[in-house]
């Protein structure tokens, strides 16, 4: 039986089961299937894994180029410093003495994915199939984890040479607009939210899946649910959460402190929840879910509590779901300098 459902909303296939069934990682749930030997489910399950990650690159790919184009856009722009951003940061986030490639990782995470199924299909014993899985997740990791910091580092670079404000900018003019428009079409005023809501919520734990959350990377969260929203925790998230804290799989620390030197918001902005501590990576999450839907939509698609650099940076990040978008309190439009429409 397929472990998957087509979706008529999202127009694609998704996982099936029930919020705690979808709080299972993808990863999780291949290793369970080949454990019990259903080794179609385990096939199923690697290509949707391969397709929660996609989401991932892809959005890293075309942001990271909308904020080089960002960059070039300005006045002040020098002519190839675009070219040594990016090797600069290549080579600080590479490994083994060769630089960062995400097309090149992408390729190598393709090519672990088509010999772990053909072995699936022979007769591989368990635990080899059980290791090359555990490579395939490693893989995606490490390539998603250095894609992350490569656009937090552009974004660090804008700031650092036009000013924190334009970050912004580079979010707002270059990289989130055609994002909010295909991502969340499904959550305007003129959409069903009775039907929407669900989708909202699997959208929120498909993407970290994807992000790989929680101690073990394994795209692992937490789970709340009233009568009035549904919360989602994770400790950290794969992305944000993991730059702020620093990387235990790798032993390197918080991308605050060297050899990266990031930076976190300095002052309090509408863009990054008026608090300092913000990562710029984080804040796209407030442009993103609360402030350009609230603008022109009169509410938030989410409502979120980040951690901050550095006396939270260990703090777990929530997203909240709120079950009756009318009722969002007035405090999440407060705290960006908005008021509430009645």
């Amino acid at each position: 039986m397929s472990e998957l459902v087509f979706s008529n909303i999202l127009n694609k296939k998704i996982r099936k089961g029930d919020w705690q069934e979808q709080l299972v990682s993808t990863y999780e749930k291949i290793l369970i299937a080949l454990r019990e030997g259903r080794k179609e489910d385990a096939i199923e399950l690697i290509e949707y894994f391969m397709e929660e990650a996609r989401i991932c690159y892809d959005i890293y790919q075309q942001w990271s180029a909308d904020f080089l184009r960002c960059i070039e856009d300005q006045p002040e722009y020098i002519h190839g410093e675009t070219e040594g951003l990016k090797r600069d940061l290549f080579n600080l986030l590479g490994e083994n003495g060769a630089p960062f490639d995400p097309e090149a990782a992408w390729v190598d995470l393709h090519e672990r994915r088509a010999g772990l199924i053909r072995r699936i299909y022979g007769e591989v014993p368990l635990p080899r199939l059980l290791g090359e899985l555990d490579e395939l997740r490693e893989a995606w990791r490490k390539l998603h984890d250095r894609y992350v910091d490569y656009c937090y580092g552009i974004l660090v670079h804008i700031a650092n040479r036009f000013g924190e404000e334009k970050v912004e900018i580079a979010y707002r003019q270059y990289a989130i607009g055609d994002l909010f428009g295909y991502r969340y079409k499904f959550f305007s005023p003129e959409s069903n939210w009775e039907k929407s809501f669900p989708v909202l919520v699997y959208l929120t734990i498909e993407s970290m899946r994807a992000h790989l959350c929680g101690p073990r990377r394994w795209g692992e969260m937490e789970f709340h649910e009233d009568d009035e929203k549904i919360v989602v925790e994770f400790d950290a998230c794969g992305s944000g959460g993991r730059s702020l804290r620093g990387d235990p799989m790798e032993g390197t620390p918080s991308r605050m402190e060297a050899p990266y030197h990031f930076r976190v918001t300095e002052k309090p902005y509408p863009w990054a929840w008026n608090k300092q501590g913000v990562g710029y990576y984080c804040a796209h999450c407030c442009i993103l879910m609360e402030k350009i839907p609230m603008e022109q939509w009169g509410y938030p698609i989410r409502v979120l509590e980040p951690p901050t650099y550095p006396d939270r940076k260990d703090a777990k990040c929530r997203w909240i779901h709120y079950k009756d978008r009318n009722k969002v309190p007035a405090e999440v439009w407060e705290r960006l300098g908005m008021r509430k429409p009645e």
